[in-house]
């Protein structure tokens, strides 16, 4: 229900849009295309969520190689003739997505709708996800706020740096992606049949896990700081290197807040969430100017470590409940 929603709140603002615009946009040929790839995207992602929760991880892999195979496959073959364009890599995205999701359901029991408990669950989504929209936006503002500051009072080159060390950091998001598919799935399974001192159990024997090959790559990063700029970027960015140490501390308060996440999630306390990147949002609104213009690229760092350690205290502050309640349990 949510995949149609989606594909008809898309269909209306392609089609507002060129009304609006009176077809003088590309996006007038979009107007079918992209509905129908937003559509089959979901439903890709839907039956990937319920691989991992039904702890099939295997079969969600095949799904992956089938959809991201298939795209990367026929962007090729297109490019090569000379033909791409955005129409037809839609296109190609929406096709790729359609067959992995025929594969879903050959391996799934299908889809099933039962409307007489549809008011019950949308009811539940809204109380689960209500919070999570709002945080989605402020949680964007939070951090951007130091880098748009920046980019108005520091220059193209200082926010090209900034852009660099996040380039190269950033691999470590194809670590947390991988976790956020099956870790959350996996506390809230584990929550609902033994309870909470299992589910902090759980979290902190993965996050461990996690936690060495992340302070491992940061470690390699933080060494090799200057080889990798070089490599990467030519010589003449290497005087940059220490942004890229910059964020690679900055990277290990990004990682302390997952588990944290994680767990208030998994026991549905996502206003907390919300009120936590509210708090980081305004903190930040307030206090880019002055640590920019005062110390500039390094000021954007700091500022961007302020940001994860309010979200996080907030986080720490939200769950003493449930902190007293592990350690009564634990003594």
């Amino acid at each position: 229900c949510m995949g149609l929603l989606s594909m008809l709140l898309t269909w209306g603002f392609c089609h507002l849009s060129t009304t609006l615009f009176l077809d003088q946009t590309p996006l007038g040929a979009l107007t079918l295309v992209l509905p129908i790839t937003v559509f089959t995207f979901l439903m890709n992602e839907y039956f990937r969520k319920l691989f991992f929760s039904e702890v099939r991880q295997t079969t969600a892999l095949i799904l992956d190689l089938i959809s991201y195979g298939t795209q990367i496959l026929g962007l090729l073959l297109v490019a090569s003739a000379g033909e791409l364009d955005l129409r037809r890599a839609l296109i190609i995205i929406a096709s790729s997505n359609s067959i992995s999701t025929a594969y879903g359901l050959m391996r799934s029991h299908g889809l099933s709708a039962d409307f007489r408990h549809f008011t019950r669950h949308l009811k539940e989504i809204s109380s689960y996800s209500g919070w999570l929209i709002g945080t989605s936006l402020l949680q964007w503002c939070s951090g951007n706020f130091f880098i748009i500051t920046a980019g108005g009072l520091l220059g193209p080159a200082p926010v090209g740096a900034i852009r660099m060390a996040q380039n190269v950091v950033g691999v470590l998001n194809i670590l947390f992606l991988a976790m956020e598919n099956f870790i959350p799935s996996n506390a809230a399974r584990i929550y609902q049949q033994y309870g909470l001192r299992y589910l902090y159990t759980y979290l902190r024997q993965v996050m461990f896990l996690a936690g060495a090959a992340t302070l491992a790559a940061l470690s390699l990063i933080m060494v090799f700081a200057r080889e990798i700029i070089g490599m990467l970027y030519g010589a003449g960015f290497e005087q940059y290197d220490d942004v890229l140490f910059g964020f690679s501390i900055l990277y290990v308060f990004v990682f302390t807040g997952l588990p944290l996440r994680y767990f208030i999630r998994t026991i549905e306390k996502n206003r907390d969430i919300f009120v936590s990147y509210v708090l980081s949002a305004g903190t930040s609104l307030l206090l880019a100017g002055p640590i920019v213009s005062s110390f500039g690229i390094a000021g954007v760092i700091a500022g961007l470590v302020i940001a994860q350690v309010i979200v996080q205290l907030w986080f720490l502050y939200s769950l003493r409940p449930e902190i007293s309640n592990l350690w009564k349990s634990s003594t």
